[in-house]
């Protein structure tokens, strides 16, 4: 408002000082409701007196402090027109929570802009919605693998599932749902995104299998560096096969018996070991520690040898037995009547029967004045009607008639005493 024309002086020279007063209508002072007057000079100023409150929440982007990080107190600073004026100390004994109190709303007549920062919260960033602080820190991730190994000759016994189950826990709590684990995914699986610590603690993970396997025992084993491998266990059964060599030859009558022979084992009919046998083994021989089963199906062991030659071979089971007929040859005594003692054997038997017999029987023939000494084998009793020599002559010729007489007594004497050594051997 502006006064003009106003007398500047009074009569005697004096300058008038002038004032001015807010009045209301009936001239008495004024103050409007809710302001406050300040009164200077011809200046009179109402200040709004209109207070507010500023409040905020402050938030944690940290997946509850994994990693310890998050600070005990924060610093929140309350800002007038971007000029600091007030700051709090917060925590969690304050629910994070803040509020500034009775603040001018106004100031000279415009409306003060209040604003909030917070002192550095080290690791963290800051975002500011209004009057909310929200502090974000990205936690330490990791990942863990677990593989199943199995240590069963390969699934010879046929005993290993078709799959298995695992479950994985961070600090004994269950992790998710249980994973298969199967040929198809080659046994193994991941897990990522793993947080590495819990309110500043480091997690502790392990991986259980749920899945019992009969027959199998169970190993888990956890490296440094993030893997998990569970082993399952299981010792194949084993067997051997024994057998025994015989000969069938007359106690080697011949010396055809060979000092070794090789004896082969066949799994399913195929060769997968031999073996030298000997005398000096008992013609014993053993294969130890077979695998009893492949794929699950049980192997068929059976043995063959090495060809002896002129022996055949008989296998039955697991044993062996090889064959051979020793050497025969037939004796006759000259004379047409008299049938010969066939097959007899060529060597050990026969030197046997040449002892008994050349104890008994003896044949001489005499020839001029020479002798000979024959020695043969009787066959049976034969008295003959006529002394005809129709088989080669064991005896030597002669062109005198005393000699061929000398023969035919010979002969005769010769078959009585076989007879006589019949009667006596068959009645012994």
């Amino acid at each position: 408002m502006t006064w003009e024309d106003i007398q500047q002086y009074d009569d005697s020279g004096n300058e008038y000082t002038f004032k001015v007063q807010e009045v209301d209508q009936n001239g008495n002072d004024y103050v409007p409701s809710g302001y406050q007057k300040i009164e200077n000079g011809l200046v009179v100023t109402n200040e709004n007196k209109e207070v507010i409150s500023v409040s905020g929440q402050k938030t944690w982007e940290d997946n509850e402090n994994q990693d310890g990080k998050r600070p005990t107190t924060i610093t929140v600073n309350l800002l007038a027109d971007g000029q600091p004026i007030q700051h709090k100390e917060v925590s969690e004994k304050d629910d994070w929570r803040y509020r500034f109190t009775n603040l001018p709303k106004y100031r000279d007549g415009q409306e003060i802009i209040y604003t909030v920062t917070e002192d550095n919260v080290p690791e963290y960033s800051t975002t500011i919605e209004g009057y909310n602080i929200k502090n974000s820190y990205t936690p330490g991730k990791t990942s863990l693998s677990a593989t199943k190994v199995w240590d069963d000759g390969n699934n010879q016994d046929g005993l290993r599932p078709q799959s298995i189950q695992v479950q994985l826990y961070a600090n004994n709590q269950k992790v998710g749902e249980a994973v298969e684990l199967s040929e198809e995914n080659h046994w193994t699986t991941t897990w990522n995104e793993l947080a590495e610590k819990a309110k500043g603690q480091a997690i502790t993970y392990r991986v259980e299998e749920l899945t019992k396997v009969a027959g199998y025992t169970s190993e888990v084993k956890q490296t440094k560096d993030g893997n998990i491998v569970i082993t399952n266990t299981h010792v194949p059964e084993t067997k051997e096969v024994s057998g025994q060599k015989t000969w069938e030859d007359n106690e080697n009558q011949d010396g055809k018996r060979p000092t070794t022979i090789t004896v082969n084992l066949l799994a399913d009919g195929q060769p997968i070991q031999h073996k030298e046998v000997s005398e000096k083994d008992d013609w014993r021989y053993r294969f130890t520690n077979l695998p009893k089963y492949r794929d699950g199906q049980e192997i068929i062991y059976t043995v063959t040898e090495d060809n002896v030659p002129e022996y055949s071979t008989t296998i039955d089971g697991y044993n062996i037995k090889n064959s051979y007929t020793p050497e025969k040859t037939n004796i006759s005594i000259p004379g047409s009547h008299i049938t010969p003692w066939k097959n007899f054997p060529e060597k050990t038997e026969r030197e046997k029967i040449r002892n008994l017999f050349s104890q008994k029987l003896k044949i001489f023939a005499h020839t001029g004045e020479s002798s000979e000494q024959r020695t043969n084998y009787i066959s049976k009793r034969a008295v003959p009607k006529q002394i005809t020599n129709k088989s080669k002559s064991i005896l030597p010729k002669t062109s005198s008639k005393k000699s061929s007489f000398a023969v035919i007594i010979g002969l005769l004497i010769v078959t009585i005493c076989a007879g006589i050594f019949l009667q006596k051997y068959k009645k012994v």
